[in-house]
Protein backbone atom coordinates (compact mmCIF):
# COMPACT_ATOMS: atom_id res chain seq x y z
CA UNK A 1 0.00 0.00 0.00
CA UNK A 2 1.55 3.29 -1.09
CA UNK A 3 0.12 6.44 0.51
CA UNK A 4 1.20 9.81 -0.84
CA UNK A 5 0.41 13.43 0.01
CA UNK A 6 1.73 16.06 -2.37
CA UNK A 7 1.47 19.83 -2.50
CA UNK A 8 -0.34 21.63 -5.33
CA UNK A 9 -3.52 19.74 -6.16
CA UNK A 10 -4.69 20.38 -9.73
CA UNK A 11 -7.81 22.37 -10.62
CA UNK A 12 -9.48 19.16 -11.80
CA UNK A 13 -8.74 17.48 -8.46
CA UNK A 14 -10.14 20.44 -6.55
CA UNK A 15 -13.33 20.35 -8.64
CA UNK A 16 -13.68 16.65 -7.81
CA UNK A 17 -13.21 17.36 -4.12
CA UNK A 18 -15.71 20.22 -4.00
CA UNK A 19 -18.31 18.17 -5.91
CA UNK A 20 -17.94 15.03 -3.79
CA UNK A 21 -21.12 14.43 -1.74
CA UNK A 22 -19.21 12.74 1.10
CA UNK A 23 -16.92 15.77 1.43
CA UNK A 24 -19.80 18.26 1.20
CA UNK A 25 -21.81 16.44 3.89
CA UNK A 26 -19.34 17.65 6.53
CA UNK A 27 -19.50 21.30 5.48
CA UNK A 28 -21.48 23.89 7.37
CA UNK A 29 -23.78 26.23 5.47
CA UNK A 30 -21.28 29.08 5.78
CA UNK A 31 -18.51 27.16 3.98
CA UNK A 32 -17.66 27.78 0.36
CA UNK A 33 -18.50 25.08 -2.20
CA UNK A 34 -15.71 26.25 -4.51
CA UNK A 35 -11.92 26.04 -4.25
CA UNK A 36 -10.46 29.02 -2.41
CA UNK A 37 -7.99 31.09 -4.39
CA UNK A 38 -5.67 32.95 -2.05
CA UNK A 39 -1.96 33.36 -1.40
CA UNK A 40 -2.44 31.86 2.07
CA UNK A 41 -4.35 28.75 0.90
CA UNK A 42 -2.80 25.55 -0.45
CA UNK A 43 -4.34 22.23 -1.36
CA UNK A 44 -2.40 19.00 -0.89
CA UNK A 45 -3.56 16.05 -3.00
CA UNK A 46 -3.75 12.55 -1.50
CA UNK A 47 -3.24 9.23 -3.25
CA UNK A 48 -3.64 5.56 -2.36
CA UNK A 49 -1.63 3.40 -4.77
CA UNK A 50 -1.61 6.30 -7.23
CA UNK A 51 -5.40 6.78 -7.10
CA UNK A 52 -6.54 10.31 -6.14
CA UNK A 53 -8.63 10.09 -2.94
CA UNK A 54 -9.14 13.76 -2.06
CA UNK A 55 -7.04 16.49 -0.56
CA UNK A 56 -6.17 18.50 2.50
CA UNK A 57 -6.76 22.24 2.69
CA UNK A 58 -4.06 24.31 4.40
CA UNK A 59 -4.60 27.92 5.45
CA UNK A 60 -1.39 29.65 6.52
CA UNK A 61 -2.76 31.72 9.41
CA UNK A 62 0.61 33.19 10.39
CA UNK A 63 4.33 32.40 10.05
CA UNK A 64 3.95 29.97 12.98
CA UNK A 65 0.48 28.46 12.40
CA UNK A 66 -1.33 26.51 9.67
CA UNK A 67 -5.01 25.60 9.85
CA UNK A 68 -5.96 22.36 8.12
CA UNK A 69 -9.16 20.70 6.88
CA UNK A 70 -9.83 17.36 5.20
CA UNK A 71 -11.49 17.00 1.81
CA UNK A 72 -10.94 13.24 1.62
CA UNK A 73 -13.36 10.99 -0.26
CA UNK A 74 -15.15 8.07 1.40
CA UNK A 75 -12.87 5.62 -0.43
CA UNK A 76 -9.96 7.06 1.63
CA UNK A 77 -11.66 6.22 4.95
CA UNK A 78 -9.51 3.25 5.91
CA UNK A 79 -6.33 5.22 5.11
CA UNK A 80 -7.29 8.65 6.44
CA UNK A 81 -5.35 8.36 9.73
CA UNK A 82 -2.09 7.55 7.94
CA UNK A 83 -2.71 10.19 5.26
CA UNK A 84 -3.40 12.83 7.92
CA UNK A 85 -0.23 11.95 9.83
CA UNK A 86 1.86 12.05 6.65
CA UNK A 87 0.38 15.47 5.87
CA UNK A 88 0.99 16.88 9.38
CA UNK A 89 4.57 15.58 9.48
CA UNK A 90 5.20 17.12 6.04
CA UNK A 91 3.90 20.48 7.26
CA UNK A 92 6.19 20.49 10.27
CA UNK A 93 9.17 19.32 8.19
CA UNK A 94 8.72 21.87 5.41
CA UNK A 95 7.78 24.99 7.40
CA UNK A 96 9.01 26.70 10.56
CA UNK A 97 5.50 26.52 12.06
CA UNK A 98 4.98 25.83 15.75
CA UNK A 99 1.39 24.61 15.50
CA UNK A 100 -1.26 23.08 13.26
CA UNK A 101 -4.88 23.77 14.13
CA UNK A 102 -8.32 22.77 12.92
CA UNK A 103 -11.95 23.55 13.69
CA UNK A 104 -14.66 20.89 13.81
CA UNK A 105 -18.40 21.24 14.31
CA UNK A 106 -19.33 19.76 17.69
CA UNK A 107 -21.98 17.57 16.04
CA UNK A 108 -19.21 15.72 14.15
CA UNK A 109 -18.07 13.70 17.18
CA UNK A 110 -16.39 11.02 15.06
CA UNK A 111 -14.19 13.69 13.44
CA UNK A 112 -13.31 15.09 16.88
CA UNK A 113 -12.36 11.59 18.07
CA UNK A 114 -10.32 11.06 14.90
CA UNK A 115 -8.39 14.29 15.53
CA UNK A 116 -7.73 13.29 19.14
CA UNK A 117 -6.41 9.88 18.02
CA UNK A 118 -3.84 11.46 15.69
CA UNK A 119 -2.57 13.84 18.37
CA UNK A 120 -4.73 16.97 18.29
CA UNK A 121 -5.81 18.48 21.59
CA UNK A 122 -8.91 20.52 22.30
CA UNK A 123 -8.16 24.20 22.90
CA UNK A 124 -11.67 25.53 23.27
CA UNK A 125 -15.09 26.11 21.79
CA UNK A 126 -16.84 28.74 19.71
CA UNK A 127 -20.52 29.00 20.57
CA UNK A 128 -23.01 29.35 17.69
CA UNK A 129 -20.21 29.78 15.15
CA UNK A 130 -21.56 27.85 12.15
CA UNK A 131 -24.82 26.66 10.58
CA UNK A 132 -25.86 23.12 9.65
CA UNK A 133 -29.37 22.38 8.38
CA UNK A 134 -30.45 25.87 9.45
CA UNK A 135 -29.36 25.36 13.07
CA UNK A 136 -26.54 27.18 14.86
CA UNK A 137 -23.63 24.88 15.67
CA UNK A 138 -20.77 25.05 18.14
CA UNK A 139 -17.21 24.63 16.90
CA UNK A 140 -14.43 22.72 18.67
CA UNK A 141 -11.02 24.34 18.20
CA UNK A 142 -8.14 21.83 18.17
CA UNK A 143 -4.37 21.99 17.74
CA UNK A 144 -1.20 19.97 17.67
CA UNK A 145 2.15 21.54 18.54
CA UNK A 146 5.47 20.73 16.91
CA UNK A 147 6.97 19.46 20.18
CA UNK A 148 4.00 17.12 20.73
CA UNK A 149 4.79 14.90 17.74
Amino acid sequence: MILTVSENATKEQLQQAYQNEYVLSAFGELHTREPIESDIVKYHSCYVNGDFVGCFLEIMRSPIESEVHSLLFKKAAKHCRKLALIFIFQLFESKPIARVCTQVMYIHRSVINFCLKIGFKIEGFKQNADLKDGKLQNIVMMRILRDEL
